[in-house]
């Protein structure tokens, strides 16, 4: 009885029932279109930006002095490196070492231990400690001058990648960026400068808010850990008061 109902209600206003089945048509194909097209979006955007991770410190290994390093990731899509020498790591306490400097004091078979001045590497990296087993050379590190670093405002001395699963902090230092129709054009003339600036001002309005969530979130951090031993303290000084009344 129900379906003749329904049927017959159909029948009558069938201009209106069709209106309806295409409105809940369309918009359904309008949503998968959106969740297949985001899938797609995401997969051209990893292909223009990859971010990674790198932390400069201090390190030195048995017998020789201190040394600011850079360590990073040894996975990459972007910037990719030769193996000179040796082998690559097969161990999370393994690493290579950036060669073609004059930094010789670090050869295959030394090892490395990592420090990060008063705060504890290991809120950075799982590994304190990696066996050099091979050497690299590096697009990214051209010159013998290395530049300066993020650890005490020292100049970087010298450079190794380690597996990427020693790296536990949950953002990124370093975004690398190709850019389409780039290599049609030559590194370093005028009309390659001119189509690099061109596209810096985009990647601005991007970079800027990250770093703006970066330094909010850091500071957050440490107003909630500031309240807590705020908190601490006064409990231990009404405790001692108690006791000392």
């Amino acid at each position: 009885m129900f379906d003749l109902e329904t049927l017959r209600l159909i029948k009558k206003t069938f201009r209106r029932f069709l209106a309806l089945t295409l409105i809940v048509l369309i918009g359904s194909g309008f949503m998968m279109g959106l969740s297949s097209s985001s899938d797609v979006l995401r997969k051209s955007v990893d292909d223009y930006y990859v971010a990674s991770k790198t932390i400069d410190c201090n390190g030195s290994s048995e017998g020789g002095e201190d040394t600011v390093f850079r360590v990073g990731e040894l996975i990459r899509k972007v910037n990719n490196y030769e193996l000179l020498s040796g082998r690559m790591p097969v161990k999370n306490d393994e690493c290579i070492l950036l060669a073609d400097n004059d930094f010789k004091y670090y050869e295959v078979g030394q090892k490395i231990k990592l420090d990060y001045g008063e705060n504890d590497i290991h809120d950075y990296l799982k590994n304190d400690e990696f066996t050099i087993v091979g050497t690299f050379k590096s697009p990214e590190y051209m010159a013998k001058i290395l530049g300066p670093s993020n650890f005490n405002n020292k100049d970087l001395q010298a450079v190794i990648f380690i597996p990427n699963a020693n790296f536990i902090f949950d953002y990124y230092t370093t975004m690398y960026v190709t850019l389409e129709d780039a290599g049609k054009l030559v590194s370093y003339t005028d009309k390659y400068d001119r189509f690099i600036e061109t596209q810096k001002a985009s990647f601005e309005n991007e970079i800027y808010p990250q770093q703006a969530y970066l330094r909010d979130r850091l500071v957050e951090e440490a107003k909630e850990e500031l309240a807590e031993k705020e908190e601490l303290f006064n409990k231990l000084k009404t405790d001692g008061q108690k006791e000392l009344d």
